[in-house]
């Protein structure tokens, strides 16, 4: 802010105010602190607090989508848990984009004056973004991290000493931001003593992102913040994340034998054969979905977990020699290139197979398909009713439904 501001005059922060009551107020009261914590955390909130203000309505009219977005990656994505209000707050302010590309950070930058320190700070509070911490070391009210992915070591200021015991897997899921030159933690923290195997899950499964979508470590978390939290969230209750990935290839007819020569002597067996693939699973019994399915020019490799995937790769590569695989769907990068929606779509009945077998139906007493198919005449009446369903479909608009209820029917036949 250049141009002097006259104490009566409007405050150029668009508050409405008079710029005696507002953000000379603030310059005075900041200058006077003598806690450099007190005045880092009273210049982030005093921004908050004009943002709130001054995008009121628009965040209204969002919240309820951008809620849904920002927990679409976690254990509960229909609930927002009171430790996350905070850490959603920053993302909604200053991650997710919406005016022309900006965020709403970067709108209100764009549309008025500030104090100088309010203006570096809220340049700070724009280039920021979440990560996981290490801690290493607490002194007096200052904590020494590493950024668990880019090894950043940091010395972040505290309100007060850190007083919990520091052991070796400490992680802080957080959006460090450098107010007045102190590196301060923004809003809320969440804390996971995490066991080995959690702090691995966090590790390859960012790896394994990166390797998807390209880029650096900070664009991945500024711009999909969201899915770091869900990550985060799935260590925190120990759960793995269903990525729900699919990768084809394409095979000369020497590389099919060799593939299916594999299939043979692996661990997995032909299941059925639909719409001109082999399709295989693993011999033994588990509720993880798991395909390698084999056409005349061209291999399926789908899964739901990560560590089901890898082994899958392993074995196509091993077989084929084939490393290089076309990535047509994850959870982590969603976008399917349309020459590509036939894979998918053919995957997703097979998915949805799964699924129908295992729902409990009215029209079998609340039976499910797979317990009424142990009966001795069970797959009569599971095909008895699924005509019934592609006749219902069949006068209705609903072509995709009719596609699916084939695809099981024709998936019942073989059992």
């Amino acid at each position: 802010m250049n141009k002097k501001v006259g104490r009566n005059s409007p405050c150029p922060c668009g508050s409405g105010k008079k710029y005696k009551n507002c953000c000379a107020n603030l310059a005075e009261a900041i200058e006077f602190s003598a806690d450099p914590w007190v005045k880092s955390n009273q210049l982030m909130t005093e921004l908050k607090i004009k943002l709130e203000n001054n995008y009121s309505r628009d965040i209204k009219k969002i919240r309820r989508d951008a809620m849904q977005s920002f927990l679409r990656f976690t254990t509960d994505e229909n609930n927002m848990a009171p430790d996350y209000e905070a850490i959603f707050s920053d993302w909604l302010w200053f991650d997710l984009k919406l005016k022309a590309g900006k965020t709403i950070g970067q709108d209100y930058a764009g549309r008025n004056a500030l104090v100088p320190i309010l203006n570096e700070a809220l340049d700070s509070l724009n280039r920021s973004f979440l990560s996981v911490y290490c801690v290493k070391a607490s002194m007096d009210n200052y904590l020494q991290i590493t950024d668990l992915f880019s090894g950043e070591d940091l010395k972040i200021l505290l309100k007060e000493p850190w007083e919990t015991e520091i052991t070796p897997r400490i992680l802080l899921l957080g959006r460090v931001v450098t107010i007045m030159g102190n590196p301060i933690f923004s809003g809320m923290v969440l804390v996971l003593q995490a066991a080995e195997d959690q702090e691995l899950f966090l590790r390859e499964h960012v790896k394994h992102w990166q390797e998807l979508i390209g880029g650096s470590i900070s664009e991945m978390f500024k711009n999909h913040g969201e899915v770091l939290l869900g990550l985060f969230d799935h260590a925190f209750h120990k759960n793995l994340i269903r990525l729900q990935e699919l990768y084809s290839l394409s095979l000369t007819p020497t590389e099919k034998e060799a593939l299916l020569a594999g299939l043979l002597s692996s661990d997995y067996s032909l299941a059925f054969q639909i719409e001109d693939f082999d399709w295989y699973k693993p011999k033994a019994q588990n509720d993880r979905y798991c395909r390698i399915a084999v056409g005349e020019e061209s291999a399926l490799i789908s899964a739901d977990f990560l560590k089901d995937l890898d082994e899958m790769k392993k074995l196509v590569t091993a077989a084929t020699g084939k490393a290089e695989m076309k990535m047509v769907h994850s959870k982590l990068a969603e976008s399917i290139s349309p020459e590509d929606l036939r894979w998918w779509f053919l995957i997703m009945k097979d998915q949805e197979t799964e699924r129908w077998l295992s729902t409990p139906l009215a029209e079998l007493e609340n039976q499910t398909p797979r317990q009424v198919l142990t009966e001795p005449d069970g797959k009569d009446r599971i095909i008895a009713l699924l005509d019934e369903f592609i006749a219902a479909c069949e006068t209705s608009q609903f072509e995709e439904m009719h596609d699916i209820l084939i695809y099981i029917k024709d998936r019942i036949t073989q059992m």
